[in-house]
């Protein structure tokens, strides 16, 4: 809901009650992740996902999050890697293949990819779907 109406300060501030609150639960720290992806602040981004990761190092939307981050720092190489641990836990997850098609068409590629803003909208959106409780005004 924040990301459909841009208000990313509101879910920020959101999520970081919520990491206040419970600073084991890995699903808050991929939020923010992504929610920092949605406002291109790539280096925050992958802090947020790999502080998820040092909650559960197996959570599979902070290791997507992290590659997204990490392609978008430049460092596509890392970021295939990553993915491709991701697919290793969970080899059925989806956004997993398609994040490493996304990572494959950018890697070697030095221009950043333009539509980066979208892909995390929209995982948000997927997320708050699945997370109801978060998606409430």
């Amino acid at each position: 809901m924040f990301g459909k109406k841009n208000r990313y300060q509101e879910a920020s501030a959101a999520i970081e009650e919520a990491i206040r609150l419970d600073p084991d639960d890995a699903d808050y720290f991929s939020l923010k992740a992504a929610i920092l992806l949605a406002e291109r602040k790539w280096p925050a981004a992958l802090e947020a996902a790999e502080n998820g990761l040092r909650v559960d190092p197996e959570h599979v939307n902070c290791v997507n999050v992290r590659a997204m981050a990490l392609v978008q720092l430049g460092r596509r190489d890392e970021a295939g890697a990553t993915i491709g641990e991701a697919l290793r836990h969970e080899p059925d997850n989806a956004l997993s293949h398609a994040n490493q098609g996304w990572a494959l068409l950018h890697q070697g590629s030095r221009a950043r990819p333009s539509n980066i803003s979208a892909r995390p909208c929209a995982w948000i959106r997927s997320w708050n779907g699945r997370n109801a409780a978060l998606s409430r005004p």
